[in-house]
């Protein structure tokens, strides 16, 4: 039978479209037009198309305000992806660098669409890497949009996958072991090859 994995998924980006969220901010609060694709803090701020107080006062509901945040649309396939895994008997955990405010949007956010993970979601700080709380949950299979988060797990969980976003798409993933998908469903696709691959001998 398929082998039960333990599975990590970041949250922004990942399972929440955060980036439209902020796009939709950035045009209600400042007039301006941004694509919802482009809008990563590097980016914009870069660019001139924000100053970071601007950037700020566009994110901090998105991150922190549970009654915004729960409203915020899904990353194309994710709740249905992620039901399914769980029901297939994986465990499944978000890990997310972020802090405690942002994980109680994140755990509202899963428990408003009957998410049933199996930890409340877990943060390691802005600018952290999950490495180490990957490590201590034994995740074998982790979904992450940052290619540097992507890139610090290497090595610690086996199977690293990228979700693609325009605003990652230059990153060249395969070379340094990464999987790049470019759906949930795509992802669901590679983890049942997983669970087939390592599937576990019947008890005898």
């Amino acid at each position: 039978m398929p082998k039960k994995l333990r599975i990590g998924l970041d949250f922004h980006g990942v399972m929440q479209y955060t980036s439209k969220a902020k796009q939709d901010r950035a045009k209600r609060l400042f007039g301006r037009f941004i694509p919802a694709e482009l809008f990563r803090r590097n980016i914009v701020v870069g660019s001139g198309y924000l100053t970071d107080e601007e950037y700020d006062r566009i994110t901090n509901p998105v991150f922190e305000d549970v009654e915004y945040g729960r409203h915020i649309e899904e990353v194309n396939g994710a709740t249905e992806t992620v039901k399914l895994l769980i029901a297939k008997g994986h465990d499944v955990h978000v890990i997310t660098a972020s802090d405690q405010r942002a994980l109680i949007v994140a755990q509202d956010w899963c428990a408003t669409r009957y998410i049933k993970l199996s930890s409340t979601p877990h943060g390691v700080g802005k600018g952290n890497t999950k490495g180490a709380v990957a490590n201590a949950l034994g995740i074998e299979v982790f979904l992450e949009d940052t290619p540097d988060q992507a890139l610090a797990l290497v090595g610690v969980v086996p199977h690293v996958f990228l979700l693609t976003h325009e605003y990652n798409e230059r990153f060249p993933a395969g070379y340094y072991g990464i999987t790049r998908v470019n759906s949930f469903y795509d992802f669901l696709g590679r983890v049942e090859l997983i669970a087939n691959k390592n599937s576990q001998a019947p008890a005898a």
